[in-house]
């Protein structure tokens, strides 16, 4: 996940922030926690309540009109940050332990389209691992 905010907000960041220096400001999260989760497991108690939204998009335009600094995937903000809207300040650097699953019905691997797309996908991920590239931070 990448910490970004409005370039405003940055003023009074120190320019290589650590996640501890996040710590007294406004902080905001999604459903998924992500600000909480790596207090907690960092020992760093937060010293405001977190901003928090039931959807990543609404965090992260929170983020982009100065409400504070969002936790998001690369894959939401890209465009912001190309466009200059966000700004990363930060990275969670650690390895993403969560997966993806494909399901389809019973039966239904025989089904050429379906087949076609797995082995596609398949063949994505075996791309990827070998270049290192991971695109779904």
């Amino acid at each position: 996940a990448y910490a970004v905010c409005n370039s405003n907000f940055t003023q009074n960041l120190p320019k290589n922030p650590q996640l501890k220096d996040f710590a007294d400001l406004l902080l905001i999260q999604d459903i998924h926690n992500h600000w909480e989760a790596l207090f907690e497991e960092n020992n760093i108690k937060a010293n405001r309540k977190f901003m928090q939204f039931n959807q990543t998009t609404l965090a992260i335009d929170a983020a982009a009109n100065g409400q504070g600094i969002c936790l998001a995937p690369r894959l939401l903000i890209e465009n912001d940050l190309k466009r200059k809207q966000l700004k990363e300040i930060w990275r969670d650097e650690r390895t993403n332990q969560k997966g993806f699953y494909i399901l389809w019905p019973k039966g239904a691997k025989s089904n050429p389209a379906i087949k076609s797309v797995l082995n596609w996908l398949l063949s994505e991920v075996a791309d990827n691992s070998e270049t290192g590239e991971n695109n779904a931070d």
